[in-house]
């Protein structure tokens, strides 16, 4: 009787410990990590994120709950929804529900935490996240349409605060475009680029140009490029970045790393090239073509002057060229 109750308490406890079991995630130290966890429809899951507890359950239409993210199939969908904890949770970390690809009612899903969507100082170097310096002043980098909110995370980083004004200057309109408002095209501008690039024409504006900002301090700019960054994408990215007669504004790609611009031209007939470091640097495609780019030089922007409208793409570097053939005796 007596070992009975021992090994029923010992089973008590050890089910406790799993049922109330904390995951925990910290960011800045330098671990990137992700998290997910496997629960039932009407569970609820804790992480603790920045040493404080957060709550979250899988449910069907909670009203009385903060909802987080929601999905499912054909048959049924379920919610993550916000429980308890310090709020407003998603200007600091970004969780999600992951769900089965079954069909019929959800019964299992997974709470995901993954670090590369909030927390990029630990990711850095990894799943093609890169650290870009920013200095006080204009810099021109890598396009985006929105920066970090100033009360994400807790680690220094170019936030929507600091930057003062944002430009692109787009080839086709030979103009440039404030960035920093909401609708920067007419609706006859859009339309034209959506008949040059289809769905692609936002890719285009914000991903692909790089932009002028004005940051009111030195920090670090932290990007994600995610699909860019694989080395099995390198053609087909570098092959779809189109650029037009004159000048052209460009991100700095991973593709673009350990290779000089003689070897990512495509059919580009470019007349210079220049990097802006507080000062512009470059000179002529020839002066250029061989000048490899770094892993330092990802994320930021580059300007091209071309003749004619073409794309880039993986060629040939001159030290590749083979000679003639030999001459028969």
């Amino acid at each position: 009787m007596k070992n009975t109750l021992i090994n029923s308490l010992v089973i008590v406890c050890l089910l406790s410990s799993f049922v109330f079991a904390v995951v925990t995630i910290d960011c800045g130290n330098n671990v990137c990590d992700r998290e997910e966890v496997s629960v039932s429809v009407g569970e609820e899951t804790t992480f603790n994120v920045f040493g404080n507890d957060y709550t979250f359950i899988v449910d069907r239409d909670r009203d009385d709950l903060i909802h987080v993210s929601g999905g499912g199939n054909q048959d049924d969908s379920v919610d993550l929804y916000f429980v308890e904890g310090d709020v407003p949770f998603n200007h600091k970390f970004d969780p999600y529900v992951d769900f089965p690809n079954h069909e019929g009612p959800i019964v299992d899903v997974s709470i995901v935490i993954d670090e590369e969507q909030w927390c990029e100082i630990d990711c850095v170097g990894q799943s093609g996240i890169y650290a870009v310096p920013i200095h006080k002043g204009w810099n021109l980098v890598h396009g985006s349409s929105t920066f970090a909110s100033e009360n994400q995370n807790s680690f220094d980083q170019l936030t929507g605060s600091d930057v003062l004004a944002s430009y692109a200057y787009l080839a086709p309109f030979g103009k440039y475009f404030d960035t920093s408002i909401s609708a920067p095209f007419t609706e006859q501008e859009q339309q034209m680029l959506m008949s040059e690039y289809d769905e692609d024409f936002l890719r285009y504006a914000f991903e692909d140009t790089a932009f002028w900002i004005y940051s009111k301090r030195d920090t670090t700019y932290y990007i994600n490029f995610g699909w860019e960054a694989e080395d099995s994408n390198d053609v087909e990215y570098l092959s779809q970045r189109n650029l037009f007669d004159g000048w052209n504004m460009v991100t700095i790609a991973p593709s673009f790393s350990g290779r000089s611009l003689g070897e990512i031209k495509g059919t580009c007939e470019f007349e210079s090239a220049y990097k802006w470091v507080g000062e512009w640097v470059g000179g002529t495609y020839e002066e250029m073509a061989d000048e490899n780019f770094g892993e330092s030089d990802v994320g930021l922007g580059i300007v091209f002057k071309t003749k004619g409208d073409c794309h880039l793409g993986l060629g040939l570097s001159s030290d590749d060229t083979p000679p003639p053939v030999p001459e028969l005796p």
